[in-house]
């Protein structure tokens, strides 16, 4: 935060939650003459280290004419570094009301576009000091940069600006991913069915190449046979297995097909000669005085 030409920054590595006023740093508004942050006084607490990166911070709030700075490492921000490439672009969203350009404080409509610039991170100060520059004003109108590894830089009026904006770019950036996401899951269900339609058409063209000519089959005894439109599970399979072999049981040995063969002639002969109730009977019929006589 920059009042009254000075410059109060947090120290390195607290949170901000156990912030105290004793353990703020202050700096000169201006870098000194070597461009390193001037120390107007430290806290009381020495175990309390300066930010190493005071330089960026110090510089941003000159360049652009800030009051406050904000940097902030948050999970859909780092994300968004991740998956884009060079900027994200929000536009027609009502809370873009919410956000007022860096440069001239000037508050955007819904229907204004708001560009917000992501960079690589560089362990140079100077040379990502120039990239966030650029990045932010090739970029208007913007209020932020999204620095890969590093987190999102927001640059506001004031304290309470700052932290409105900060909510309202993660918002449109939670959204954006979520959209992303529900589109990714709908393109590889569209995916999917459409495999499973092609699949579906090929198992109906091989069943009817494949059903005539297994129906046209000589089948051997037991042999188990599957007709195309029919599908098994292997109980079922080891049922008919299990039915064929109880009939394999029942088949004669080899040694009594003499018998076998006997059976069947003595069922011929009974067959093919009449009997002799049929023979009284065709006699009775035809002579009716010759059955009384042997009555």
């Amino acid at each position: 935060i920059k009042q009254d030409y000075k410059v109060y920054l947090a120290p390195a590595d607290l949170n901000l939650d156990i912030l105290e006023e004793g353990d703020i740093y202050t700096f000169k508004e201006m870098l000194d003459e070597n461009g390193s942050p001037d120390v107007d006084a430290a806290p009381k607490d020495s175990k309390l280290e300066m930010s190493r990166y005071s330089k960026i911070y110090l510089y941003l709030l000159e360049e652009f004419n800030c009051e406050c700075i904000l940097v902030a490492q948050s999970q859909c921000t780092t994300l968004a570094g991740d998956l884009y490439s060079d900027m994200l672009m929000f536009s027609n969203k009502e809370c873009l009301t919410n956000v007022r350009i860096c440069t001239t404080s000037e508050r955007l409509n819904y229907t204004d576009k708001l560009h917000i610039p992501i960079i690589d991170f560089k362990s140079d100060q100077d040379e990502l000091i120039t990239d966030i520059t650029n990045s932010i004003y090739s970029n208007m109108p913007t209020c932020a940069c999204i620095v890969k590894g590093f987190g999102i830089i927001i640059l506001g009026d004031n304290w309470t600006h700052v932290r409105n904006i900060f909510e309202t770019v993660k918002d449109l950036i939670h959204n954006e991913l979520a959209y992303q996401q529900y589109r990714v899951r709908r393109d590889i269900s569209q995916q999917m069915s459409v495999m499973n339609n092609n699949f579906l058409e090929l198992l109906q063209c091989s069943k009817g190449v494949d059903g005539p000519i297994m129906e046209t089959e000589t089948k051997p005894r037991n042999l188990i046979s599957v007709r195309n439109d029919i599908f098994l599970d292997n109980s079922e399979i080891d049922q008919i297995e299990d039915t064929a072999s109880e009939r394999d049981l029942e088949t004669p040995p080899n040694n009594d097909l003499e018998s076998v063969s006997s059976g069947i002639e003595d069922e011929n002969d009974q067959f093919s000669k009449p009997s002799d109730s049929l023979n009284e009977t065709t006699a009775t019929d035809d002579n009716p005085s010759d059955a009384q006589e042997n009555e």
